[in-house]
């Protein structure tokens, strides 16, 4: 709870937010396993009406860790719909710096991909930077059921790579999903991550919807 209350105020204090039209959500996860400590990672992500993006992050880049980003999203609809938010951002506890990063995304049809990569640099100590890689890639045939693979990435600074595959299979209603992942599903260092994302969108109404709504006052 005094994570999202610090992601709140956080997003609160954005200038340029205009809540006429926007999109956010909330991303909780759990994280344990064989030779795991549990771990709850946070996220939350705000959109407003000019395409301006923020995302505050809790125990992701590292323990104890906090970190914000801000970006601008360029985006179509289309056969093809794509999203794609460059973002700056830097944290502060177990780690401290700054990150540069993208977010992507792309939809077809029942197909949907997407990619969140970063490069973090460490301001403690320069062996600490990290450059850190996810996709993931799935198919939905059902409204409420959806399953693919994923893929994770670590390349610790001058020294060594973690790649780490995995499964995904999730749960979706109206506005909620439930995304369960096993990596490393086929060894002893398998792991799981289980999910409860919650979205919110608000549209700008029209002048059309707003004149008939005038006149029925």
């Amino acid at each position: 709870m005094r994570c999202i209350k610090i992601l709140i105020i956080a997003f609160l204090g954005i200038p340029t937010l205009a809540l006429a039209q926007y999109k956010a959500s909330i991303e909780q996860y759990h994280v344990a396993g064989n030779n795991r400590n549990y771990v709850p990672v946070s996220i939350a992500h705000f959109q407003n009406n000019k395409k301006w993006y923020a995302e505050g992050r809790y125990n992701y880049e590292d323990l104890k860790t906090f970190s914000f980003y801000i970006g601008k999203t360029f985006s179509k609809e289309r056969t093809i719909s794509y999203s794609v938010t460059p973002l700056l951002g830097g944290a502060v506890g177990s780690f401290n710096g700054f990150s540069t990063g993208m977010n992507i995304d792309l939809d077809y049809n029942n197909f949907f991909f997407s990619l969140q990569s970063q490069y973090s640099f460490s301001t403690d100590q320069r062996i600490n930077s990290f450059f850190y890689h996810w996709s993931e890639l799935a198919y939905q045939p059902l409204e409420w059921l959806y399953g693919g693979i994923s893929f994770q990435q670590t390349r610790l600074y001058k020294t060594q790579t973690i790649l780490e595959p995995g499964i995904l299979i999730g749960f979706s209603f109206r506005n909620l999903a439930i995304p369960v992942y096993t990596f490393a599903p086929f060894n002893n260092n398998r792991y799981f991550m289980v999910g409860l994302n919650i979205e919110w969108e608000k549209k700008k109404t029209s002048k059309n919807t707003m004149a008939e709504l005038k006149k029925k006052f």
